[in-house]
């Protein structure tokens, strides 16, 4: 076993009510909205940066865009995350992605499946971050060993099983990635997000070859900046 760029932070989750905004706008407990919202046992291809299942787009939307969820969102990034990088300045995304992973659906996420699961780095295909990032992982649901996020150790698939008020932060240089089907009786939610130091921000590291995101083209140089996907903070 190798030393990896990995760690568990804690948050206090009942002052930033990232879960509770989640669970007010569906009206159940998270683990059971494919009952809730009839999501049929069905296979997701998202490579493209699209998600396809309307509940996402609808989350975006109602919940991660409005000033409520904003307002704790700054006020999670002042509290902790700025505490982690010291109150250096920082570069951080602007808003977290969600990821939800409903039971007995087939999410695919990467082009190439490894023995059933979407292991991959970020700054590989099609995602093409780049390496000075850092990775913020955050469950809003309790997960298990069916639906939990997995990082690699040398060969061997260690499951993240962070808590609800914890933060699993790891490196860009670590492979990562959950199970393609979701065979646990419940859906999984999590929150993640990128940020770095200003200063350890370097276009040495990044070009002009063309990623894919939300669909679309862009140079890669062009989409991880302050222009589209960073605020500095």
């Amino acid at each position: 076993m190798k030393n990896l760029n990995i760690e568990y932070l804690k948050y206090d989750n009942t002052k930033f009510k990232f879960k509770e905004l989640l669970k007010n706008f569906y009206g159940c407990d998270l683990t059971q909205i494919h009952k809730k919202f009839n999501i049929g046992q069905q296979s997701y291809d998202v490579t493209a940066g699209i998600d396809s299942l309307s509940i996402v787009e609808d989350t975006y939307k109602n919940v991660i865009n409005s000033e409520i969820f904003q307002d704790v969102w700054l006020s999670f990034i002042n509290s902790v995350i700025k505490l982690y990088f010291k109150n250096d300045k920082i570069l951080i995304q602007k808003l977290p992605s969600i990821n939800i992973i409903p039971s007995g659906c087939e999410i695919k996420y990467v082009h190439k499946i490894v023995d059933g699961m979407n292991l991959h780095l970020d700054c590989h295909q099609p995602f093409y971050h780049p390496m000075f990032e850092e990775n913020f992982w955050l469950p809003m649901t309790e997960t298990d060993e069916l639906n939990d996020l997995y990082y690699l150790n040398n060969t061997k698939k260690i499951r993240v099983d962070a808590k609800l008020d914890e933060i699993f932060r790891f490196g860009n240089d670590v492979v990562h990635g959950n199970i393609v089907k979701n065979n646990s009786k419940n859906t999984r939610i999590s929150l993640d997000f990128k940020a770095l130091l200003v200063s350890d921000y370097d276009e040495n590291l990044i070009s002009d070859r063309i990623i894919i995101k939300r669909g679309s083209e862009y140079k890669q140089n062009e989409w991880y900046s302050t222009k589209h996907y960073y605020m500095e903070h």
